[in-house]
């Protein structure tokens, strides 16, 4: 996957037309730096200042100094996975804004072809969640609502049918991958 013309696609895209007086949490400039998070993850540790904003180096999850070491925190799944549904949702609540319509392609882009394990991994996991755990945010508009919510489902389960093959071989790299790619192939 090129990152720099993924890094153009997301920014390109409008964020704030998404902004809602429903959604009283969405940001939408966190949509992008979370996105553009998980596509350049590549190792398992990632530096944070005290505030646990992610510091740049060389690349985005890289070691920053000695003293920054100890700031580390070996889950990077967790974080990342994290930072991409609080952006594109409510991920304490266990819902999600309109915004993952354009959210979605994006993460299915770093699920399939992105390029470390650690990514793909992580945006996997993403799509599990999304489809299987969560809800729309706004079900001011019940109609609205369920359709969002078939959309994400349908587009998850899609994505998941036209790449079991990719899916099934990114089992075969570990444990906790096979696990996941089982998971996704039963949806």
């Amino acid at each position: 996957m090129d990152i720099n013309q993924f890094i153009s696609e997301v920014n390109a895209v409008d964020w704030n037309s998404f902004t809602n007086s429903v959604y009283s949490y969405y940001k939408p400039e966190n949509v992008p730096a979370a996105l553009i998070a998980l596509a350049v993850v590549e190792s398992e540790f990632i530096v944070r200042e005290p505030k646990g904003n992610i510091k740049k180096k060389q690349s985005l999850f890289s070691w920053l100094s000695k003293e920054k070491q100890k700031d580390t925190n070996p889950n990077v799944n967790f974080d990342v996975c994290h930072s991409v549904l609080t952006a594109i949702g409510n991920n304490h609540r266990g819902t999600y804004y309109a915004v993952v319509r354009e959210a979605l392609p994006f993460i299915m882009k770093v699920a399939l072809s992105g390029n470390h394990l650690i990514a793909r991994y992580c945006a996997l996991e993403i799509l599990y969640t999304l489809c299987i755990m969560f809800c729309p945010e706004d079900w001011s508009d019940e109609k609205r609502a369920e359709k969002l919510e078939l959309f994400v489902k349908n587009e998850v389960k899609n994505f998941i049918l036209e790449n079991a093959e990719s899916i099934e071989a990114f089992g075969n790299s570990n444990e906790l991958s096979k696990q996941l790619a089982n998971e996704l192939m039963e949806i």
